[in-house]
């Protein structure tokens, strides 16, 4: 859920309320605030990988497909992760050994939603609470396909994290 902070200022045109002028405009500033504090605004806005994880859920079900960049009508593991993030203003390859470079490395124990974990063959996003989200080749089907799974599932080669 997007929080709303907003600060709005308007500038507000009335007449002058101490003559009988009414030609004389009088300019007041109307400030309203639904929030108290900047770092009130910052907290409650979300991260760009919880944004990411958001609209990634929407895809949870469908196809896996190997070589696959349709993410309705089946995609691999790397384009799941390109294809997401290309949403987003990214470009980033279609190779689950080049995803391993991307971004700046984080330790697995400060993993943050929306960070790409990195095994050897294969990536996904890190959804929190110790679950992913990728495009899995597992059979049978429908075992296969965008789902969420346990995080532990193999050894991680690296985490990646990208900045706004």
């Amino acid at each position: 859920m997007l929080g709303l902070c907003l600060t709005l200022a308007l500038p507000i045109q009335a007449q002058a309320a101490t003559t009988n002028d009414m030609t004389q405009p009088m300019t007041e500033t109307v400030t309203t605030e639904f929030s108290d504090t900047i770092g009130d605004c910052i907290e409650a806005m979300p991260s760009l990988g919880e944004v990411v994880m958001e609209y990634a859920s929407q895809f949870e079900g469908n196809r896996y497909v190997y070589g696959g960049t349709d993410l309705e009508n089946g995609i691999d593991c790397s384009g799941f992760v390109m294809k997401i993030y290309e949403e987003f203003g990214y470009s980033l390859p279609h190779s689950s050994s080049a995803l391993r470079s991307v971004g700046e490395e984080v330790d697995v124990d400060d993993m943050q939603p929306g960070d790409i974990i990195c095994f050897s063959g294969h990536v996904a996003l890190y959804a929190g609470d110790g679950q992913m989200l990728h495009a899995s080749n597992s059979k049978p089907y429908p075992a296969g396909g965008i789902k969420y799974s346990e995080v532990w599932y193999d050894k991680i080669i690296t985490v990646r994290r990208l900045t706004a």
